[in-house]
């Protein structure tokens, strides 16, 4: 939080407009009722899941939203690879590649690229498989990121705003 000016009221306020702008109802605390330090080992299993199948790794991404935003779950090893597990995922392959060098250099590169662009965790980098890729700013707009995603994958297939965060899913 302190990397990006964030004190405990400023990052409530933060959350508070994501869900807002999002339309999706979340507690605006849960970062402090879940325990989350650092989101590290989340996106180091989210980088191992994508190795496994990537929309299993999706599936897995939008769970793990959901157990930690709106169901509350606490934020620990056990639930990130239960989750793993709910979305269809080998927890015991998971487990193996989230220690890896290679998924830790996979990360911090990805981490390298945003930081060119001048992306921080607040924007949203979109990328297709053939490399292009267009950079949302600022707090979560919705109705951007679904226009640059119609614009760079014509014809995928829409998600409802639950269905984003694998509500009912």
């Amino acid at each position: 939080m302190q990397r990006y000016s964030f004190d405990s009221k400023s990052i409530v306020d933060f959350h508070k407009r994501i869900s807002s702008l999002m339309g999706v109802s979340f507690d605006p605390e849960f970062i402090f009722k879940i325990g989350l330090k650092t989101s590290r080992p989340a996106c180091l299993a989210l980088k191992a899941a994508q190795r496994q199948d990537e929309l299993k790794a999706s599936k897995y991404f939008r769970r793990m939203l959901k157990a930690f935003l709106i169901d509350v779950r606490p934020y620990n090893h056990d639930n990130i690879f239960a989750i793993a597990r709910e979305a269809g995922l080998d927890d015991r392959k998971l487990s193996r590649d989230v220690n890896s060098k290679s998924v830790e250099e996979e990360l911090n590169k990805d981490m390298e690229e945003m930081e060119k662009i001048g992306a921080s965790f607040q924007d949203i980098v979109i990328s297709t498989a053939e490399g292009r890729s267009e950079r949302v700013s600022g707090i979560f707009q919705v109705d951007s990121i679904v226009e640059i995603i119609d614009r760079l994958l014509p014809g995928l297939h829409k998600y409802t705003q639950g269905a984003r965060l694998g509500v009912g899913q």
